[in-house]
């Protein structure tokens, strides 16, 4: 009988300590959240108009399609000379006569394949600018996500200017109207620190591909 009740008293015991350890880690686990929830919501701005502007990999982008818009801006000034030079070798032709017709045809056809290859460098050109400025704005969104995640932020904002350039009171109202943050102290700015890390990686790991298609 002594050993019966020996047994009953430890098994209500190890029900009573199995107890208090549930409601202890309940406890704990609504403490948490209610401190969670108490916990006021850290905020902060990043410019991101600077940072496409002092991205590393932004400048060389932007060198590489000054380069390729020249390259074809000095292409397209070789053709149309080249159809210069048909158009005015055409006035010692007789109109009409087998000689004006065969250099009409050859300069009608420089001007199509002159057009023809204008637009597809610059679709070409668009499309890959579009693909890099993608992959770099991923790049900046990490690089908010990293230094918000390090400094404890929740929410980053696009800091907005503080001056106006309005021209007009219609203008200046529409302007304000769109603002979506009215003040931001200068505390808040992460813009330095999302730079710091993207131009750090940028010359620690350069993107591969980054020449235009």
């Amino acid at each position: 009988m002594k050993n019966v009740k020996l047994g009953l008293c430890i098994v209500l015991a190890a029900i009573a300590v199995s107890l208090f350890i549930v409601h202890f880690h309940q406890t704990e686990a609504r403490g948490a959240a209610a401190a969670a929830a108490a916990r006021p919501t850290t905020v902060a701005v990043c410019n991101l108009t600077r940072v496409f502007a002092d991205y590393k990999w932004a400048t060389q982008l932007n060198n590489e399609l000054n380069e390729r818009r020249n390259k074809i801006k000095n292409e397209i000034t070789s053709r149309r000379n080249a159809i210069d030079k048909l158009t005015e070798q055409l006035k010692g032709y007789a109109p009409g006569s087998e000689q004006f017709n065969v250099k009409k045809q050859e300069r009608d056809r420089q001007v199509i394949e002159l057009e023809v290859w204008r637009q597809i460098q610059e679709r070409s050109l668009l499309q890959s600018h579009l693909r890099l400025t993608k992959e770099m704005f991923s790049k900046i969104s990490e690089a908010v996500k990293t230094v918000a995640q390090k400094k404890g932020i929740d929410l980053v904002l696009q800091l907005e200017p503080r001056d106006i350039q309005a021209q007009s009171s219609q203008e200046m109202i529409a302007q304000l109207l769109n603002r979506k943050t009215l003040y931001q102290s200068d505390a808040l700015d992460i813009t330095g620190d999302v730079l710091r890390l993207i131009n750090e990686d940028f010359v620690a790991n350069p993107p591969k591909g980054i020449k235009l298609d």
